[in-house]
């Protein structure tokens, strides 16, 4: 009920009460008979309505809330390995590194076929040109020197020296590689002045 409702409803009590007091007093002169009249009064019932408080009608509004907006659940992100990519710069890097580690190796083969090879030619040269001398063959004398020098690229050699064994034979074995001078030269693919160093065999048949 708003308050512009309540002064409607006090009056229209006040005029059921009065309406209620006019019957009873109706009622009761009826049932008397007549034989007490009560004086007669004139009845004037004067209803006067109040006017309505001119009051601002304060109204309770209720702030309703808005509705929290319903947030859906963001599906589970999928965790996927990235998978490393080998960029082509680096796979040609690894490429040429074997390539060039393969080269490698296979000139230190070829060198080290070359240096053995070669090594093999010029031993084979000085046993060509090694004696045996007569006084140490008839004496039974054997023994192995230790032969060593420098080989330049010219094919001749540096700092000849010969130890070991008896005096005859380490004369012998440097005799033996004097003569095979000029050695062959060098191959490219050996570095030079080159270290030799071996034992020459003096052995009696």
């Amino acid at each position: 009920m708003t308050f512009n409702e309540q002064p409607i409803r006090y009056i229209a009590i006040l005029v059921s009460v009065l309406l209620h007091a006019l019957l009873f007093v109706k009622f009761s002169d009826v049932v008397m008979g007549g034989k007490s009249q009560a004086p007669k009064f004139d009845t004037k019932i004067s209803l006067n309505f109040l006017p309505t408080p001119k009051k601002p009608v304060q109204e309770v509004v209720k702030k309703i809330a808005p509705p929290k907006p319903i947030l859906k659940e963001k599906p589970a992100r999928k965790i996927v390995k990235q998978k490393k990519v080998v960029q082509p710069l680096v796979q040609e890097q690894a490429a040429a590194s074997t390539v060039a580690k393969d080269i490698q190796r296979k000139v230190a083969k070829d060198s080290n076929v070359i240096k053995r090879t070669y090594l093999s030619k010029i031993l084979t040269i000085i046993e060509g040109n090694k004696y045996y001398p007569r006084s140490a063959r008839r004496r039974g004398v054997e023994g192995n020197i230790h032969v060593s020098f420098m080989l330049k690229d010219d094919g001749y050699i540096n700092g000849l020296d010969t130890s070991g064994g008896p005096l005859l034979l380490s004369r012998a074995a440097k005799t033996a590689v004097k003569k095979s001078l000029p050695l062959p030269t060098t191959p490219t693919e050996i570095k030079y002045p080159m270290h030799i160093s071996y034992a020459m065999q003096f052995k009696l048949n």
